[in-house]
């Protein structure tokens, strides 16, 4: 907690995930917030990713944007990629599926812009993505 307590600028505010944190007279805790974690089980195995899974970097930023508009208009920018790792999928040269992570803690990936193109949905480019 100390550490973390040096990460934070005043008023700052962070949530934990936990039942049991150590308490800290430096740090207060303000609340709850009750909510769902999904995770992939350690028995469940993802299926392989479509032959078609490229890396995306952030060259790609403008045909990134411009997909991610098509399901979640103003929720991904150009600097957006440059956050993690992000595939993608193309069809005739048109990326048509992407995902990507945000965020990374050991042992979790926080996963970013996922979408497919609406004309090309159903074909499991999102699971082979993930």
């Amino acid at each position: 907690m100390r550490d973390l307590h040096s990460l934070l600028a005043p008023g700052e505010s962070v949530w934990l995930v936990g039942d049991d944190l150590p308490s800290s007279a430096r740090l207060s805790f303000d609340g709850i917030l009750e909510c769902v974690q999904m995770v992939l089980p350690a028995d469940v195995t993802p299926p392989d990713p479509n032959e078609a899974v490229v890396p995306l970097s952030s060259e790609n930023a403008v045909e990134m944007v411009a997909l991610t508009d098509v399901a979640f208009p103003g929720f991904f920018r150009r600097g957006t990629c440059e956050m993690g790792d992000y595939y993608g999928v193309r069809s005739g040269g048109e990326l048509i599926a992407m995902c990507g992570e945000r965020l990374m803690l050991d042992g979790y990936a926080k996963i970013s812009g996922l979408c497919t193109h609406p004309s090309h949905r159903g074909q499991g480019f999102a699971v082979g993505l993930i």
